[in-house]
């Protein structure tokens, strides 16, 4: 459509638009009988382009809808680097109007492409030069991607030039023979710019005869090809006078084993509902009760009882809390180290050492939901002793949402991110066919420490919840049932009841986390050292799907093609 940018009297609403400082055209041009007026012809809006190339102008183009809201439909070319400023106009119906001042014409303001609302022209206008319509932009075009390794490979196998092919056969070499050969990827070295394999028992040498570096002439396009074929039986004959064992082979790819960490900590803590903290911050808003911690069950996938420890001081609870997680972690440490860890490790390079040292001593903890209520409800004093047992901590959130916080000693994750929207943790323990699932509690009813003394359990209409509006899905069998439990464990306090109920969340949690590892595990992904959400498991999950048996190969798009 055609743009009157003479237009005198541009709109329907032009009146508001004076009363807010608007002049018309014959004000500000004075009587048309007095002078001559030349009739140009409209600009239509595609031409608008070459009217910024021809006056060195950036235009901007608003319009605006009946709600009130100025849609942005242009962005202006930019000459702000020779002291030229956009100009601004409004587009209604076949007209156009100049406006100097966008701030005293809307208050509302949107994105014409994604309908994205902001309420300062500045903030829409930072969003269309990267907005990108709902379409996907493509960073690494016509790129080859590679799979990706896994935490543990990063830190056994680091990247070198040395053939895939070579390690491959390797790799299948030592797991047919039982033994552990040494090469250049094997975690800790051994005689890898020498030959390509080597086992120190059995003085056994490997040498795996690609065609690049011994002169296949079927496929070595090097001129020195005959050289090197010539080069090679002379070298395995020096090997053989050392008096050294040898293997000669050129064997297909054999794909890697992906190694899981084998090991994690979970934790859940339990919270009183403390009344006496209740206020109103306005009227229409109360907060009856703040949620106060009393208990924390900590286990492991390593030892078989969880430690359970209640305490009425949060900062008290939260000090033991810590000392479980460290002496937990040092002994899965300690298994993780023997079980991995090279005997002659100290022969690698420093920065490799470091990085074995880093996966072996960041062990994972885990629980459910934690990022939105357990961390939330320690995080006073957590922080506080997290900042004194290290000196390096990443952390990541999603709005009051912990994702994950990370440090030289642990890994704190929330299996909640691995899973789809509305999965609750009694339908991802029975996914994983564990049997014990959780038990009740009345959170309502437990509003002071001093009730831990209560001897029993409360009566059946203190199981009710208001939040909810029901019986916590307790029916008056099942609490009858819990009663018997009661007594039959020998419990005396509800002290008892808490410790057996925090305890009872911590063992099918193990099950369920060492089920959903292995699931994974098969699938080429250590979720809690590859991955922090879902998301993440998705993008490793399609990356691995990368056969390297097979030639297929995934490239990034490419954009003008």
């Amino acid at each position: 459509m055609p743009l009157s940018l003479h237009c005198s009297a541009p709109w329907s609403k032009a009146r508001p638009l004076y009363k807010r400082g608007y002049r018309t055209g014959e004000t500000i041009l004075g009587p048309t009988n007095d002078r001559q007026v030349q009739v140009l012809r409209a600009v239509e809006f595609t031409e608008l382009k070459k009217a910024e190339e021809k006056f060195k102008l950036g235009i901007r183009v608003y319009e605006p809808s009946e709600d009130g809201t100025w849609r942005l439909i242009r962005q202006p070319a930019h000459y702000e680097a020779i002291g030229i400023e956009p100009m601004s106009i409004g587009w209604y119906g076949d007209h156009a109007f100049l406006i100097k001042d966008i701030k005293k014409v809307a208050n509302v303001y949107a994105c014409a492409h994604c309908n994205q609302q902001f309420t300062q022209a500045c903030n829409l206008q930072r969003h269309a030069d990267r907005c990108t319509s709902g379409k996907t932009k493509v960073i690494c075009p016509g790129e080859v991607v590679e799979r990706p390794q896994s935490a543990y490979a990063k830190a056994f196998y680091p990247k070198t030039n040395a053939s895939k092919g070579s390690m491959d056969w390797l790799e299948y070499e030592a797991e047919k023979r039982y033994l552990h050969i040494h090469h250049a990827l094997c975690g800790h070295g051994g005689e890898r710019w020498i030959v390509d394999g080597y086992e120190p028992t059995t003085k056994t040498v490997f040498q795996y005869h690609g065609c690049h570096f011994h002169g296949c002439l079927a496929h070595c396009k090097q001129n020195n090809a005959r050289e090197l074929l010539r080069k090679t039986p002379q070298q395995e004959q020096k090997i053989k006078n050392t008096g050294y064992n040898l293997v000669c082979y050129k064997a297909v790819a054999h794909e890697q084993k992906t190694i899981i960490y084998p090991h994690a900590i979970v934790y859940d803590f339990e919270a009183y509902l403390d009344k006496t903290k209740s206020y109103r911050p306005t009227t229409d808003l109360t907060y009856e009760y703040e949620h106060v911690p009393i208990s924390v069950s900590v286990g492991d996938t390593a030892a078989n009882q969880p430690t359970h420890v209640c305490e009425r001081d949060p900062k008290a609870l939260l000090e033991k809390f810590m000392n479980e997680l460290q002496r937990r972690a040092a002994v899965l440490r300690t298994a993780v180290e023997i079980q991995y860890l090279p005997v002659d490790s100290d022969l690698l390079p420093k920065k490799q050492q470091q990085k074995i040292k880093d996966w072996c001593d960041q062990v994972p903890v885990l629980w459910f939901n934690s990022g939105k209520y357990d961390l939330n409800l320690i995080k006073q004093y957590f922080v506080e002793k997290l900042a004194d047992t290290c000196t390096k901590v990443k952390a990541a959130t999603q709005g009051s949402k912990t994702m994950f916080i990370i440090t030289p000693q642990f890994k704190f994750l929330d299996v909640i991110n691995y899973l789809g929207p509305g999965t609750s943790y009694n339908k991802w323990v029975k996914a994983y066919g564990c049997k014990q699932t959780k038990s009740w509690f009345p959170y309502e009813w437990f509003d002071s420490p001093d009730k831990l003394a209560y001897p029993g359990l409360p009566d059946y209409t203190a199981w009710y919840s208001r939040q909810k509006a029901e019986y916590l899905q307790l029916t008056l069998q099942e609490w009858r049932a819990c009663k018997q439990v009661f007594r039959e464990s020998g419990m005396t306090s509800f002290a008892d009841w808490l410790r057996c109920y925090n305890n009872l969340d911590v063992d099918p949690f193990i099950e369920a986390l060492e089920k959903m590892k292995v699931f994974y595990g098969e699938r080429g992904i250590d979720i809690c050292k590859d991955a922090v959400s879902f998301p993440g498991v998705s993008l490793q999950y399609l990356l691995r799907g990368i056969d390297s048996k097979s030639k297929n190969k995934l490239y990034a798009p490419v954009l003008d093609s």
